[in-house]
């Protein structure tokens, strides 16, 4: 399934939570039509599946390569 999704996306396919597979797209309902073809044709069976709009958090790992940390930003401010 991560094949599949890394083919449709546009940067890196991660495991969020035990379940679940997250990727970036450039366009949502075209790439999430071509992953749910690819995993019939693969046979895969899904639970669910589905788009969201990247939080601040997303765009600040995929421009920076990593988490945003309050906790330590406020420490090293104090």
């Amino acid at each position: 399934m991560t094949d599949i999704l890394r083919r449709r996306g546009t940067g890196a396919v991660v495991a969020d939570g035990e379940r679940t597979l997250v990727a970036p797209v450039a366009d949502g309902s075209a790439a999430l039509s071509g992953v749910m073809a690819d995993l019939a044709s693969a046979g895969i069976d899904l639970h669910d599946a589905g788009m969201r709009r990247p939080t601040l958090d997303d765009v600040f790992l995929q421009l920076t390569g990593h988490a945003a940390d309050s906790a330590a930003d406020e420490e090293a401010a104090a």
